[in-house]
């Protein structure tokens, strides 16, 4: 069996007048013990924080997250998201950059 090396990617894509796509590539290992995509070896949940003002797409990307077995708390605006990644630990946050 032939080892894969591991590399990380970013790359973007920008189309002037409508905006730039980004992409990111982390290869991962995935221990034994963990039986349920996003089950984390402790078996907790991951806990994602998302900040975002557009309410369509809160309810997306928490339907996307809750299937692949996340944990989802949603800030309306970058003020609330600051208060609730302060008052409890948060393994990821989702930010849109342009509220």
């Amino acid at each position: 069996m032939r080892r894969r090396r591991s590399v990380s990617e970013i790359s973007a894509a920008s189309v002037p007048g409508r905006g730039t796509t980004f992409t990111i590539s982390l290869p991962l290992t995935i221990p034994m013990s963990a039986t349920r995509p996003g089950e984390q070896v402790s078996g907790r949940r991951p806990l994602i924080l998302v900040v975002e003002d557009n309410k369509t797409a809160q309810r997306v990307i928490e339907h996307v997250l809750d299937r692949a077995d996340c944990d989802v708390i949603v800030a309306d605006n970058g003020e609330s998201g600051l208060r609730m990644a302060a008052s409890r630990p948060v393994d990821l946050i989702l930010m849109d950059l342009q509220m």
